[in-house]
């Protein structure tokens, strides 16, 4: 048994009217900890405006098309029977035209983006490469099929003053294909840049068929007051395209 501990806090951040903007949260706890958004102190309801998902360590909301109303503070909390832990942040919501050319050119861009690779067998080396710039200087997230991936003795994760990012994948294995997402944060935005990893001797094999998997995954632990609506939103990707029951 392990209370939730706030292995990365919300951080303050502007953001563009209109725009799509994530929050993160990383959080260690066992068991899997139940998160909870909230809004000037006010559990936040999921639409298609806020998103939220939990994939185990990192709890991220999701604005789309970010409005005036929805500025304030943000408060995440996750709760299990070992006890809870909570960080908080501002969110300020800006018009375009309010926002000085300086900090325009301070949001993350990608100047150099990654490209698809397709492996001819398993247990090759491979790199994923690509360039960013921003100021401050953006934090990178790494992504496989949407799941936070961590460095370990497989996985080389990388980042250099000059904006260059960089993963090595030491011996490609099936395990290990998919879509790779880089994400570039910081105060002022965030941006991101895709890739997929695939092996040749699985695409002929598999006739390009991939298996279902959560681009967003749904909330597993929600609570709702009775006489609420109730929305349970995700986003599935795969080949064919699947079909999804509730």
């Amino acid at each position: 048994l392990k209370a939730p501990v706030i292995i990365r806090p919300l951080e303050d951040i502007f953001v563009q009217e209109g725009s799509n903007k994530i929050l993160e949260v990383e959080i260690e706890a066992y068991p899997k900890p139940m998160i909870e958004w909230f809004l000037n102190s006010k559990i936040i309801d999921e639409s298609y405006a806020i998103q939220t998902y939990f994939d185990g360590r990192l709890a991220i909301l999701k604005f789309n098309d970010a409005q005036i109303e929805q500025q304030g503070e943000y408060r995440c909390r996750a709760i299990n029977e070992g006890g809870s832990a909570e960080t908080r942040c501002n969110v300020v919501i800006v018009k375009e035209e309010n926002l000085a050319n300086d900090e325009i050119s301070k949001i993350p861009k990608f100047i150099e983006k990654m490209q698809n690779i397709k492996m001819k067998d398993e247990g090759e080396a491979l790199t994923l490469k690509c360039k960013v710039n921003g100021e401050p200087e953006p934090e990178i997230r790494w992504l496989l099929n949407g799941k936070t991936i961590t460095q370990d003795d497989r996985i080389r994760i990388r980042t250099f003053g000059d904006g260059v990012c960089i993963l090595e994948i030491i011996q490609l294995t099936a395990d290990l294909c998919g879509t790779y997402t880089a994400i570039a944060h910081n105060i002022y935005g965030d941006a991101h840049a895709n890739a997929e990893v695939s092996l040749e001797t699985i695409d002929l094999s598999m006739k390009t068929i991939k298996e279902p998997f959560f681009v967003v995954e749904p909330t597993r632990d929600l609570v709702v007051e009775e006489g609420k609506v109730l929305r349970i939103i995700c986003d599935i990707d795969g080949k064919p395209q699947p079909k999804g029951k509730i």
